[in-house]
């Protein structure tokens, strides 16, 4: 029991020493929606971001919050040393809980159809929604939580023509991707965001969020 607390404490300080040295060697970008803060590292690309559609993806989201998030874009093998489990998981981003702080890949808009904006949108998504509801985030379904966030971006991985063979698959209860998965939790969260603005529209209720 010793050495596993000896381990989880190591684990822990690098983890930690990790997190300082990424904060103090990434370099100020700039503010964007007065509370997100862009930062690179050393050898990072250029970071070039289209204010106006990321103001688009942020208003699609009720759980927007007050807390200022930081956004450190770095190199993928920057990226792997901080999350090597991306190099089988193929993940572009990680959203550390309750910590604010988001790591993304500068090659996002380059190795995949969303952009750097959808992706900041989606994963500012996950922090707000862990800052607003806390471990409760555990017990809600995947089309919720997956769903909210690519209802936020508004975007997805999958190009069109591969949209009919995914319901086609899902339909037949075949397996699916990691990616293949979003697009049907956002056709969910989709759908139950439609039925619920009826249900309002037709009962002329008080506005209740889905979750």
């Amino acid at each position: 029991m010793k050495r596993i607390h000896k381990i989880t404490k190591v684990i822990l300080s690098i983890i930690g020493i990790v997190l300082l040295y990424l904060m103090i060697a990434s370099q100020y970008v700039g503010t964007y929606e007065s509370r997100i803060q862009v930062y690179r590292m050393p050898g990072t690309l250029a970071i070039a971001l289209n204010e106006v559609s990321l103001h688009e993806k942020m208003e699609r989201s009720w759980v927007n919050t007050s807390d200022n998030v930081r956004i450190i874009f770095m190199p993928s093998w920057t990226f792997y040393m901080v999350q090597p489990w991306s190099l089988y998981t193929k993940r572009k981003s990680l959203a550390l809980p309750y910590t604010n702080i988001i790591f993304l890949r500068d090659d996002i808009a380059h190795i995949s159809l969303r952009t750097l904006e959808g992706m900041m949108a989606r994963e500012i998504t996950y922090v707000d929604r862990w800052n607003l509801y806390g471990w409760h985030n555990m017990q809600f379904p995947a089309w919720k939580t997956e769903g909210l966030a690519d209802y936020v971006s508004h975007e997805s991985d999958i190009s069109s023509h591969q949209f009919n063979d995914i319901l086609l698959r899902y339909k037949k209860n075949e397996s699916l991707t990691d990616e293949e998965s979003r697009v049907i939790y956002r056709l969910q969260f989709t759908e139950s965001m439609r039925h619920h603005v009826m249900n309002i529209l037709l009962t002329d209720s008080n506005i209740n969020k889905p979750f």
